[in-house]
């Protein structure tokens, strides 16, 4: 639950969300401010699914750990982050582009 607060606190400097700060506000951060947060975002929505990726390793586990009614909305919300993330990165060229 930590990632998924975390993640869901450092979305107001995400483009695209609901509560995205506004341009104006988010220009007058300081150099590089924007994009450490943004990386921390995006990085605790990765923790997400790294969490969920070891429970799942586990051998020998109950399977009733998936049963809480919070788990889909934590890979949502990574989902959510991780996919905006992918969509604000310039596009990679071509090899005929480079």
């Amino acid at each position: 639950m930590l990632h998924v607060c975390a993640s869901v606190l450092y979305r107001i400097i995400m483009p695209g969300f609901p509560e995205t700060l506004l341009d104006s506000i988010l220009s007058q951060a300081p150099a590089g401010w924007v994009e450490q947060h943004q990386l921390a975002c995006v990085q605790h929505a990765i923790n997400i699914a790294s969490v969920f990726e070891t429970v799942a390793s586990v051998t020998n586990l109950d399977a009733s750990i998936f049963l809480d009614s919070s788990l889909p909305m934590c890979v949502f919300d990574s989902t959510c982050v991780r996919l905006q993330w992918r969509l604000m990165l310039p596009p990679e060229p071509h090899a005929s582009e480079a």
